[in-house]
């Protein structure tokens, strides 16, 4: 392998790493799911998801995806990424139907549901657009989108999430 892509590997693995580590600390990966031997839910996501909430079961498959999604990015897969954003197709509008019929309740700062609404538009636009970079395989686009895909769940879990 050449150096400079050895360079640009490396270097997207140490990202990979502090992204982890960021999801860790926002507590939005529980630890024994960083050590977890397989890609099964853990019993706390499990017994969260109880009671039909569509919020959760997007967060969930989120979680499932984004772990994929992370793994194809850090080796340039743009077919990979495509795959695993795939699976959050329709959670969106489960979860916006569920917030209009009073289903989801948001966790903390409730009173703030227009907010939530709108960063989660803001999240989705943005998985569009790592969904047009991973059909190009544009590797920088898709590391960029990827980094702020993670911010924008870090911010919302520290606004929304109990």
């Amino acid at each position: 392998m050449e150096k400079s892509k050895f360079t640009r590997c490396i270097k997207t693995a140490m990202i990979m790493l502090v992204a982890i580590f960021s999801l860790y600390m926002a507590r939005l990966i529980p630890v024994d799911l960083l050590f977890a031997k397989s890609n099964a839910p853990t019993d706390e996501i499990t017994a969260r998801s109880q009671g039909d909430n569509p919020l959760l079961e997007e967060m969930q498959t989120l979680d499932r995806a984004y772990r994929d999604l992370v793994s194809a990015v850090a080796i340039h897969d743009g077919k990979g990424v495509y795959k695993a954003l795939t699976s959050m197709h329709g959670t969106q509008r489960k979860t916006r139907e569920g917030i209009r019929s009073g289903v989801v309740k948001i966790p903390k700062n409730p009173k703030r549901v227009k907010e939530f609404v709108q960063m989660d538009k803001v999240f989705h636009a943005d998985l569009d657009s790592l969904a047009i970079a991973a059909k190009k395989n544009d590797e920088k686009e898709m590391l960029a989108i990827t980094k702020r895909l993670l911010d924008g769940c870090v911010n919302c879990h520290q606004r929304f999430r109990k």
